[in-house]
């Protein structure tokens, strides 16, 4: 940007900012999951070519779409779940930017938690 001010003697001065650019592009990724001792912890591969990434908003869900609230904010690129019960789960992520640009939900793919304790049974006489 240039800015050129004149006082009423005619007497002008011309400055010059540095350069600028207006980021309005969301930032994009990938998600990867892994499960151990009983955290899913899903991975993010994230890209933004304006401003830089800010953070990474994770969501959990049991279906094969992401909640449109819920989210747990982190600077960090992964993040780890709980899981105390048998079902098939899904990591969400949103993408945040340096200046406030957020993309659309990412879903994982699915890692399913089995029951692999066999029955048991009792007869009695």
């Amino acid at each position: 940007m240039i800015a050129k001010a004149c006082d009423v003697n005619g007497t002008c001065t011309t400055e010059v900012s540095n350069p600028f650019y207006v980021d309005n592009e969301v930032p994009s990724g990938t998600i990867s999951i892994s499960f151990n001792s009983g955290s899913l912890t899903g991975s993010v591969n994230a890209n933004d070519n304006g401003s830089g990434i800010s953070s990474y908003m994770y969501a959990l869900s049991t279906s094969n779409s992401c909640p449109t609230s819920g989210y747990t904010e982190s600077v960090n690129s992964s993040y780890s779940f709980s899981i105390t019960s048998n079902a098939t789960y899904y990591v969400c992520v949103k993408i945040k930017d340096k200046v406030g640009n957020i993309s659309n939900p990412i879903i994982s793919s699915a890692y399913t938690i089995a029951d692999t304790t066999p029955p048991t049974l009792l007869l009695t006489k």
